[in-house]
């Protein structure tokens, strides 16, 4: 059952968000609650996307995503921390209408996952990119769950899905850092067709 007042509470709270935004310097140690991470760029996609993680996530093998994901249009790559509770997911897509917005991906979510609550939407531009970004709260079996999700444009790779998840409580904790990381992802453009 949806908690109105609870949804309201959290977009008043993304507005003193913005005002109070904390500046990471995601090449030094972070801290996210109670825990200290290192961040690392990684590659993934075969090189062509750079992006920041916690050096503690793992990324899952196949099976490991097949179990967490059983739906046959999981994504390509998951990765996620040692409870596997909070993950990041890509999804290279090879066929995408452009120009994507924010109200088309949220349709698209909406359609998928009727019961969502949106809570905000923005994009960045960044090093030639465009990124989108929509926060979200959907309902495993047996929790809320905070959703960032960005589409990654780009003229020559295409789009891909970028998406965060993590418990509701701790939404908090992770979304200031999580959209840091989002601005600074990098896509290695190529001059040959596709990944």
């Amino acid at each position: 059952m949806l908690d109105y007042k609870e949804d309201w509470e959290i977009i008043t709270m993304h507005k003193q968000y913005r005002r109070l935004t904390q500046n990471y310097e995601l090449d030094k140690p972070v801290w996210l609650g109670d825990t200290r991470y290192d961040l690392k760029r990684e590659s993934l996609l075969e090189g062509k996307l750079q992006v920041y993680m916690p050096s503690s996530f793992m990324q899952l093998s196949e099976e490991a995503a097949k179990e967490k994901y059983p739906s046959m249009n999981r994504p390509q790559i998951v990765v996620t921390n040692e409870d596997r509770t909070v993950d990041f997911t890509f999804n290279h897509v090879e066929k995408t209408v452009l120009p994507l917005t924010s109200q088309t991906v949220w349709a698209e979510v909406d359609r998928l996952f009727p019961r969502s609550v949106l809570y905000d939407t923005g994009a960045f531009k960044s090093d030639g990119l465009e990124i989108l970004w929509l926060e979200y709260k959907s309902f495993s079996l047996t929790s809320e769950v905070y959703n960032i999700l960005f589409p990654i444009m780009s003229v020559t790779v295409g789009t891909v899905i970028g998406t965060f998840s993590c418990p509701i409580i701790t939404y908090d904790i992770w979304k200031p850092c999580v959209m840091e990381i989002i601005k600074t992802i990098h896509i290695q453009e190529v001059d040959n067709e596709g990944f």
